[in-house]
């Protein structure tokens, strides 16, 4: 199979290229780094060389301890301004950071106390960017460390690479902490750099024909972490990692039909020494040798058996291996089988590669799977090596196999490290990553973390931020400032939801409100104002008032005033109307008075309805009409459920409310908005809401416009607005009444229910003077209403004084006769469910003159078919009572000349 291929990869035009190697050796007040100028020396040397890149001497320019920043950005000015095609940027020196944390690259006479001697990285990010924006390529590489203490504060290393990320390039930096891990005393070179000129100069051996950034930098960790030195860290946009630093010394071209070369394994080796037993097993055939295996296991003779295996090993080619391998597997010898597969590990991975294709073409799946999983419990670098040759030889399945089982089976972090570590070096970036993400599904989140820190110095940051997301918990817990720059670069290479749930958490992770207003600010300072605000939300949610207000205070002590009213605004919205007050008050006692409007305008269209109310009360308990009238004048625009919810939980307070602040409260609605207000209030709970709607729609004589609603209402509703204007009476129930169709009113509008108005309903008709209404809604009352409903609206009525009235109810229950339809009475079952009903609520008097009127109103054979009825549904007393009050020999009614038969009365 061919060697994978790199399409992207290009080496510029020399031509059209330019460089700029920056160096200091010479310090004034800092330790001096005296490899630095061979580093130069040596850099220049290899990019000038033609058999590497071409670069022409003229247009490498080399600044050796520079003693003004002007001289450094003059020369990255001019070289960005000629280049076209690529534009290298190089430095080795100390390393500085601000109080802000901002890297510095110090000359000769700079230090921590003397940054005006050294050069922000921000203005070579500037040159960088603006001035060489017709330049194709763009590569920065930094040899420089922090001296002391300075990498232990708010930013990880990690952050170093990240501070100097420059959009559309591609960085690689060295990491050190010290200036001993930086240049070792004695050494030629820099540590990072003495690596990096190795690579360049020797090669890589089975690399690609350029040698790109993205290759030479694995190369470079590989070598520096053999050697137990920092580890550097890549950055790259827009495939700045394709780039061909150079040609690759070592290169060598595949074989001519392009398969991966697998040489034959050698003649068996033929150990001396073997145990006659042994040496003769190891000429027979397999089945033979498993044999002899369990009989030296049955004896117990452990060491001659792994002997056994070892031999066998040892003097067996590819296809006897396979063939024995097998039948330790299907005889069920597991151990013996693992045995066996690390001794076979020895081999080169070419012979192991062998071994599968073997296992393979014998139909032996499983046992090549086995053997696969001994190997990625070896060393990292077999495991690599053959895991490159599987690659290029279509076995895709069986890499999967292999990488999996080593990362899984790796005990700690630094082991799947320096496996991951080996797997980049052999090219298999893209494939490890993807199995990275299924591994770290099983893993704990610490460790998930780690691995994100590796896969991100290292500059997998696709997969790095995707795990990233993973461990959230333990992430949470870094500063403010690292977890703020880690966002801002998740979010703009893409990974949106994962950078949602590292702020989520990490705004969660924050208790107290000096964690709270640090993590915002640096959300704010690296542009991430939805994260900051995020976090303000949080902090509004589980703050005390006290602390809302101080974080609040802090944050316009820092001008962030809109951070701060952000937070109070979310304050406010999540706590109750007390809350709103304090925060109002200290605002005031902060001498910032239209804040404290525009909290409480903010509380009005925020606070659920039944808080405003809450904060209606309080501000009218405390005498604040000011603020009274500024809630209400903010406080409409609500939906229809919320602006009936609003009313009914103010009027519930016991607020006197004028007809305007009705108005405002309900946002002076439309007819259309009405109705849909009026369905949502309740028909008792709402009644003092109905009556403010009321009261507001009469402040406006707008008499027509309450019978305009009644009549486009649906029924239910528009009983409801019908009965508050019975209460209210007056021209307006005049009005009402003379206006609406008798239709609407006899058999729509009068259907109350019988348990809960029908009384007041009924007076409040009398009182205006619509008797015959009045007299219709007990007709509709006695017609519709269920037993037990009318029962105890005949006690409603007779508590409340209206003797003549519950008499005409009973008789219409009784009869259920309307004055204007004398067609069907009552059957026999109906009244016996009325008296239930009564008895069932002790209503003995009601009770009494239902059957005195049912004893007038039917025959003798009526009255005795229902008493025997209520004798055999246990209420014999009444039954008798019926009968006594009866004359035996009535055969008509007592009451009138009309004969009533069971559900009709012949005229």
């Amino acid at each position: 199979m061919v060697r994978p291929s790199q399409p992207d990869t290009w080496l510029p035009d020399p031509r059209a290229s330019r460089a700029v190697l920056i160096g200091v050796s010479d310090y004034a007040d800092l330790e001096p780094l005296p490899a630095v100028e061979r580093n130069l020396q040596e850099l220049s040397r290899l990019l000038t060389s033609p058999d590497l890149w071409g670069l022409r001497t003229e247009d490498c320019h080399t600044l050796l301890s520079p003693q003004r920043p002007d001289d450094v950005l003059d020369a990255i000015n001019t070289a960005a301004g000629q280049a076209t095609d690529a534009l290298i940027v190089y430095f080795a020196g100390h390393g500085l950071l601000d109080q802000r944390d901002e890297l510095h690259l110090a000359l000769t006479q700079g230090s921590r106390k003397k940054l005006y001697r050294t050069v922000r990285y921000d203005d070579v990010r500037r040159e960088v960017v603006e001035t060489a924006r017709k330049c194709h390529s763009k590569v920065v590489i930094l040899d420089c460390c922090y001296s002391g203490r300075a990498m232990q504060g708010a930013m990880g290393s990690s952050d170093v690479a990240e501070q100097a990320r420059i959009a559309g390039t591609y960085l690689m930096t060295a990491t050190a902490e010290t200036s001993k891990a930086l240049a070792p005393l004695g050494a030629e070179f820099t540590a990072f750099t003495g690596a990096l000129i190795r690579k360049l100069s020797a090669g890589v051996i089975d690399g690609p024909e350029l040698l790109d950034l993205e290759t030479l930098f694995y190369h470079l960790r590989a070598e520096l972490a053999e050697r137990r030195l920092p580890m550097p860290q890549q950055r790259s946009r827009n495939d700045g990692s394709a780039i061909g630093l150079v040609r690759n010394r070592a290169y060598r071209p595949p074989d001519a039909d392009g398969a991966v070369a697998v040489h034959p394994m050698p003649e068996p080796r033929r150990e001396s020494g073997f145990e006659p037993a042994v040496r003769r097993v190891v000429s027979t055939p397999p089945a033979a040798t498993v044999t002899e295996l369990r009989s030296l296991r049955g004896d117990g003779q452990d060491a001659a058996a792994d002997e056994l295996l070892a031999t066998a090993e040892a003097s067996h080619r590819n296809q006897e291996l396979a063939a024995l391998a097998r039948v330790l597997l299907d005889d069920g010898l597991t151990d013996d089988f693992r045995t066996l597969a690390r001794f076979v590990t020895r081999r080169s991975a070419g012979d192991l590669l062998e071994l599968i294709r073997i296992f393979e073409i014998i139909g032996s799946s499983e046992v090549a799977d086995g053997f696969l999983d001994v190997v990625a419990a070896g060393p990292p670098k077999k495991t690599s090596q053959l895991a490159k040759l599987l690659r290029d030889d279509g076995r895709g399945e069986r890499l999967n196999r292999l990488v999996d089982a080593a990362l899984t089976g790796a005990s700690d972090i630094p082991s799947r490290t320096a496996l991951i570590g080996e797997l980049w070096v052999a090219g298999l970036r893209d494939e490890v990553d993807q199995l990275v993400q299924q591994v770290a599904t099983g893993l704990p989140a610490q460790d998930v973390l780690a691995l994100a820190d590796e896969l991100r110095t290292a500059g997998r940051e696709g997969v790095s931020f995707q795990l990233y997301g993973m461990a959230t918990a333990p992430l949470s817990g870094r500063p403010p400032r690292s977890i703020a720059h880690l966002t801002q670069s998740m979010t703009e290479s893409g990974y949106v939801e994962e950078s949602q749930r590292v702020a989520y958490d990490a705004a969660l992770a924050r208790k107290d409100a000096s964690s709270m207003m640090e993590l915002a600010t640096e959300y704010i300072t690296t542009g991430q104002k939805g994260y900051a605000y995020a976090a303000l939300d949080r902090g509004a949610q589980t703050l005390g008032d006290a602390d809302v207000a101080d974080l609040a205070r802090a944050l316009r002590d820092a001008d962030q005033e809109d951070a701060a009213f952000h937070l109070l605004s979310a304050a406010v919205a999540a706590r109750p109307a007390s809350s709103t007050m304090s925060l109002v008050n200290a605002l005031r006692d902060a001498g910032r008075p239209v804040d404290a409007i525009d909290i409480l305008k903010i509380a009005a269209r925020r606070l659920p309805p039944e808080e405003v109310a809450n904060l209606l009360r309080g501000l009218g308990d405390r005498g604040n009409g000011q603020d009274y009238e500024t809630v209400l004048s903010a406080v409409g625009g609500r939906s229809a459920s919320e602006s009936a919810r609003l009313l009914q939980a103010v009027v519930a307070t016991g607020a006197d409310l004028s007809p305007a602040q009705v108005g405002a409260l309900i946002g002076n609605p439309t007819d259309e908005d009405l109705t849909k207000i009026i369905s949502e209030l309740e028909m008792v709970r709402g009644a003092g809401a109905m009556s403010a709607i009321l009261r507001h729609l009469n402040a406006g004589n707008t008499n027509l416009r309450i019978r305009k609603l009644i009549e486009i209402l649906p029924e239910r509703d528009a009983v409801k607005l019908f009965f508050q204007v019975v209460r209210v009476g007056g021209p307006t129930l005049s009005t009402v009444i003379r206006n609406l169709t008798w239709s609407r009113l006899s058999t729509q509008i009068l259907r109350v229910d019988p348990t809960r108005q029908l009384s007041v309903l009924v007076a409040g008709l009398r009182r205006s003077g619509f008797d015959m209404y009045a007299d219709m809604a007990l007709s509709e009352a006695a017609w519709s209403a269920s037993p037990e409903s009318l029962a105890i609206a005949l006690d409603d009525l007779r508590r409340n004084g209206q003797e003549q009235d519950a008499e005409a109810l009973m008789r219409e229950a009784v009869d259920r006769r309307k004055f204007y339809d004398y067609d069907f009475g009552r059957s026999a079952y109906e009244l016996l469910e009325l008296i239930l009903a009564l008895e069932a609520g002790g209503l003995n008097e009601e009770l009494h003159h239902v059957v005195d009127r049912i004893r007038v109103t039917r025959t003798r054979q009526e009255v005795t078919e229902l008493s025997n009825m209520l004798k055999q549904v246990s209420s014999p007393e009444i039954g008798q009572r019926l009968l006594e009050s009866t004359p035996a020999g009535q055969t008509e009614p007592s009451l009138g000349t009309r004969r009533w038969r069971w559900g009709r009365l012949d005229r």
